[in-house]
């Protein structure tokens, strides 16, 4: 026996305890039933009590509707009213009994897909038809039949096909429903003239960019979503509609009208200042300025002004719209200074990146990210107790990832599997032998209940190269810090070469797991352990650990953590936080 008891008061009427008997009911044909009820009792707040019969009445009438709903027309209701010592009960007793069965669908299409050359694709919509002979007729799977067969007759040449008449005919003396659809698919439609309305700033041959057809194509809403997709995704636009604008004659077997592109443009400029504080580098400060259109040409402007205690960069980079296959290719120059454990290194770059995120399967939560980088870098450099000099690099960068998670920014469950691979090559004074990378990173998260949550993760890299070969400041590896080795200051373990002096090793392994328990949806407590060092190669490297516990709190951008983190070499406590995942 399944029951639902609900008691209240409001307004000075006792609302009544229920009890549901059920026989022959799913546990889902259950909680239809126990809604309906609960809808009801929910206007005793504005029910006279003189009225409680007709409420009654009302009760069991809404249990009879939500048992149709699932095919039971034939169910018998019984509403027994009784007292106890809370006030009025009700007992209501469902014997649902067989459901009833599709038995006969009759499908009839009028229109221009009646036509010889549209047969195949006619038979095709109506073989994908889902209520067949003897399945149980269930409203909700009635309504979504008519409509997907609406959208599949609508969704490539038949713009302006329209449901005639549908009818669902139920004998209940026997339970056998008939079921009869009537569709006229209209004239097919063939595209004509280009229409563009709403541009003010973008340049109009951005629209041609993607919108890419010749007159008398056939209309297709998939290749019209592709395109309002891809004009959305340049950020120049807050709204973009695409639509054949006409009005015409359905009893025509085809005709042509022409397609209209309807845009909202998006703002053209916007400033953003960032101001915060890491235990990694101090306070930091960032000033950027975005422009969207350039020089009257689809590009974007993206400038900037960083300030922290390591570091101080000027960059400037000039974005392209989307490529059609989605990537998006951009060139920038950067002037940055880097100011760290007794190396000071001043840089002017000139760069080109191009970028890519899509999905295999769009229905899929598994989302792949690659990006390809060439740089030309000129680096002047100083160390303590060393001789200045400059170092002329190529450089050229691929990385690539697969992330499947259930929460982007705050996951539970899933994996992330990162590849970075670089190579170069040195002018000037300097050797002219080329070096390379190679690095590789998981994270991979799973719940012990709701609340309980572990995550793993690891890291290794190495660079290959001679030992005269000397490398960029960036290519090497330094560990410590937040993120990648707690209960150490940030960039600690890298390649000493003086006093003083270190820089970027040329291989690091690291390592680490966490456990958080959430007090409620947004706060808790972590534990973890990290483990990892630098060294001339992974081989040799000698893990140190770090260890510790904190306190999260979930925000929109990911987990804020507030850490105490005891570093086991160094024998000292320090205090971390972080904002977002590890990788």
């Amino acid at each position: 026996m399944t029951s639902l008891a609900c008691v209240a008061q409001a307004s000075g009427l006792v609302k009544p305890e229920i009890v549901i008997y059920p026989q022959g009911m799913t546990p889902e044909v259950l909680q239809t039933v126990s809604k309906a009820l609960d809808a009801v009792i929910r206007t005793l707040d504005d029910e006279d009590t003189k009225e409680a019969m007709r409420v009654r009445f009302k009760a069991r009438d809404a249990v009879v509707s939500a048992l149709r709903i699932h095919g039971y027309y034939n169910a018998r209701v019984d509403l027994i009213v009784g007292t106890d010592a809370f006030g009025e009960t009700w007992e209501v007793s469902v014997n649902s009994g067989p459901p009833a069965k599709v038995y006969q669908v009759n499908q009839h299409f009028s229109g221009a897909v009646s036509l010889p050359q549209f047969s195949e694709r006619l038979q095709k919509i109506k073989d994908q038809w889902p209520l067949n002979k003897g399945d149980v007729f269930v409203n909700d799977n009635w309504s979504k039949a008519k409509s997907d067969t609406l959208t599949q007759l609508s969704q490539q040449d038949f713009y302006y096909a329209r449901m005639i008449d549908t009818q669902a005919i139920v004998n209940t003396s026997n339970q056998r429903v008939i079921l009869n659809t009537s569709y006229d698919s209209g004239p097919a439609v063939k595209l004509g003239t280009l229409q563009i309305e709403g541009l003010n700033r973008v340049p109009e041959r951005l629209i041609h960019r993607y919108v890419r057809y010749s007159e008398g194509d056939p209309y297709d809403a998939n290749t019209l979503s592709k395109w309002q997709q891809q004009l959305m995704s340049t950020e120049y636009f807050r709204g973009v509609f695409i639509f054949p604008d006409a009005q015409v004659s359905l009893n025509e077997q085809e005709v042509t009208v022409p397609l209209k592109v309807k845009v909202t443009e998006g703002p053209s400029k916007q400033i953003t200042a960032n101001v915060g504080w890491t235990d990694d580098v101090g306070p930091k400060a960032e000033l950027l300025y975005k422009q969207y259109i350039l020089f009257h040409s689809p590009l974007t402007l993206n400038s900037g002004i960083g300030v922290d205690k390591t570091q101080q960069k000027v960059f400037l980079d000039v974005y392209k719209p989307p490529n059609l296959d989605g990537t998006v290719d951009s060139f920038g120059t950067l002037f940055n200074h880097y100011d760290n454990d007794g190396e000071d290194v001043k840089r002017f770059a000139l760069g080109w990146k191009r970028t890519h995120e899509f999905k295999l399967d769009e229905r899929s939560r598994v989302l792949f990210n690659s990006e390809w980088g060439a740089r030309l870098n000129y680096d002047w450099v100083t160390r303590d107790n060393d001789d200045k000099y400059s170092l002329p690099t190529v450089v050229a960068t691929w990385t690539g990832m697969r992330r499947d998670v259930d929460d982007i920014y705050n996951p539970t469950r899933g994996n992330l599997v990162a590849i970075g691979l670089g190579a170069g090559i040195a002018g000037g004074s300097h050797s002219h032998r080329p070096f390379t990378r190679m690095d590789l990173r998981y994270q991979y998260w799973f719940s012990l209940s709701p609340k309980d949550i572990v995550t793993i993760r690891a890291q290794a890299g190495q660079v290959f190269a001679d030992d005269q070969v000397t490398i960029p400041y960036d290519f090497g590896y330094r560990l410590g810090g937040a993120r990648t080795l707690r209960g150490y200051r940030y960039e600690q373990f890298g390649q000493e070469i003086g006093d003083g002096v270190t820089v970027g090793a040329k291989a690091m392994m690291a390592a680490g797991v966490e456990y958080i328990h959430y007090f409620n949806d947004m706060l808790g407590m972590s534990t973890f352990i990290d483990m990892g060092n630098t060294a001339r190669y992974i081989k040799d490297v000698e893990p140190v650990l770090g260890y510790g516990i904190g306190a999260v709190a979930k925000t929109p951008a990911g987990p804020f953590e507030l850490q105490f983190a005891w570093g086991q070499k160094d024998r000292k406590l320090r205090i971390h936080f972080s904002l977002g995942m590890a990788f």
